[in-house]
């Protein structure tokens, strides 16, 4: 699993609600679904699919934004505005489940044990211990999710998610104290450019991951380097620049799959195997 952020030095891995000093998740949740009902086409079918559209539209929650390509993270560590160190971080999702829940299977959440990290039943600071299948855990630490996709962007950008428990301890902390399981990449800052335009020719654009007119008419314009032309300000958009179009082929190489398929470069060998779980419903 593998998420883009701007600067490793000054972006830990904490999600947005933990930023915010006392935040009323339950609040949050309630309002969200109490106004939005009448705005979408179709209602989620459940509280984790209401919990990750939040996040979707910007709401401060307690979920992580990960991708099984690790293409897509680039995209979003060098479009993140600027910065002196754009970060990849690569982890093994299979190590933070067994660490956080003695399981390395990825978790789809769909019952009794998965909602103990919803917001009604979670209070931060305060780890709640259950029993499920005559097992005792608790939901203080994150675990990683693979919520259904029900929208385009998720499905564009192989979307998944970590959610934290009652613990506001970074996933890059948690995982560095008991293992190797994670680790980042740093982008220089001198490749920032050709990365882009690699990206751009290998079809991970604005339009690809964002799929609607805004996002094609920005790559347009980012593609035929529009920037000078006298367009409205208000209408520009200033990472647009003149690129060529150029032939590529598809980059090949080792990689190692998680159980949500995420692609990343392997140390060993030996740990495919290892990566290779089942997907569990719990």
């Amino acid at each position: 699993m593998v998420p883009g952020v701007s600067d490793k030095d000054r972006h830990t891995l904490i999600p947005s609600a933990y930023h915010i000093p006392n935040v009323d998740e339950p609040a949050v949740v309630d309002s969200f679904q109490w106004g939005a009902v009448s705005m979408l086409s179709s209602t989620p079918s459940d509280q984790w699919q209401w919990y990750s559209l939040m996040r979707h539209y910007g709401l401060p929650t307690r979920l992580l934004d990960w991708s099984q390509s690790p293409l897509v993270a680039q995209y979003f560590a060098l479009n993140s505005g600027p910065t002196p160190a754009p970060c990849v971080w690569t982890m093994d999702p299979n190590a933070l489940n067994q660490l956080a829940v003695d399981s390395p299977d990825i978790i789809v959440p769909s019952g009794a044990f998965s909602d103990h990290w919803l917001p009604h039943q979670l209070s931060r600071g305060r780890p709640t211990e259950f029993t499920y299948s005559d097992k005792n855990y608790t939901n203080a630490h994150p675990i990683a999710v693979a919520p259904p996709r029900t929208n385009d962007r998720i499905v564009a950008q192989r979307g998944c998610f970590t959610v934290h428990g009652t613990s506001d301890q970074s996933i890059d902390s948690f995982l560095r104290e008991r293992s190797t399981a994670i680790e980042p990449i740093v982008v220089a800052r001198s490749a920032v450019d050709k990365l882009r335009d690699n990206l751009f020719a290998l079809g991970f654009s604005k339009s690809a991951l964002f799929p609607d007119l805004d996002s094609l008419v920005s790559d347009i314009k980012f593609e035929h380097g529009l920037t000078g032309v006298p367009i409205p300000k208000d209408q520009v958009d200033d990472g647009t620049r003149r690129r060529k179009r150029r032939a590529t082929t598809s980059p090949r190489g080792n990689s190692r799959t998680s159980a949500t398929g995420t692609a990343t470069t392997p140390k060993k060998a030996h740990r495919t195997k290892t990566a290779r779980k089942a997907v569990r419903k719990r």
